[in-house]
């Protein structure tokens, strides 16, 4: 009588779970995906740098607008910082001496130049600066090297009414096309090395500063 039985082979070399060659394939593809993330993230936070210093440029443009309807007599003194002696880069060395307070009342010319120097302080960012001991007196607000002109163009036989445009520029962080097309229109001369970084602004509104208004209405 005999006994089958049956022969199993046992194969050893036989393996669960991944190959060396699956798992690089595997690292390979994360690796793609994660630097695809950090060049998104990256390219959002420029994105969101520049289109805050594009905000802070226009809402800066429009508080000096506010200042010059305010104290229209001194628009004069507001329009020579036109393209040859731009505003930035602490252009005004020294406060006005004047406080321009009810107790202290200035002419309009001295406001006019208190004004200014207020003003370039925030364009400089020399209002918000980081604390000595953390590296002393670093500017953590204001634009990258921001210069702007005023430019007044009055009507005839007019002296504090007609057109105010002021112009921001500053550096970005990117190469882009220069929005500045004619030298007339830059605020400050740049090489051409360094035009593609620069970044404008313009604001234009019309001051009515020698228009009387009457001082009641209705009969007496």
């Amino acid at each position: 009588m005999f006994i089958v039985r049956e022969n199993k082979n046992v194969n050893l070399t036989k393996q669960g779970g991944f190959t060396l060659l699956e798992a690089l394939i595997a690292f390979f593809v994360l690796s793609v995906g994660l630097i695809g993330i950090v060049s998104l993230l990256t390219l959002s936070k420029s994105t969101q740098h520049q289109s805050l210093q594009r905000t802070r440029a226009i809402a800066l443009a429009n508080d000096l607008l506010e200042r010059i309807r305010s104290n229209p007599g001194g628009i004069q003194i507001y329009g020579s910082r036109n393209k040859s002696s731009p505003l930035g880069g602490n252009s005004i060395a020294s406060q006005p001496t004047n406080s321009c307070t009810k107790s202290a009342p200035c002419s309009t010319e001295e406001k006019a130049l208190l004004d200014l120097w207020k003003w370039e302080q925030v364009l400089d960012g020399n209002e918000v600066t980081q604390p000595k001991n953390l590296g002393g007196n670093i500017k953590t607000s204001g634009l990258i090297y921001p210069s702007a002109c005023v430019n007044f163009e009055p009507v005839a036989e007019k002296n504090t009414t007609g057109a105010v445009s002021i112009t921001i520029e500053w550096r970005g962080l990117t190469k882009l096309s220069d929005g500045i097309k004619t030298p007339d229109q830059e605020c400050k001369q740049m090489s051409s090395e360094e035009k593609p970084y620069r970044r404008a602004i313009q604001v234009t509104t019309y001051i009515a500063g020698d228009l009387v208004m009457p001082t009641n209405s209705g009969d007496s």
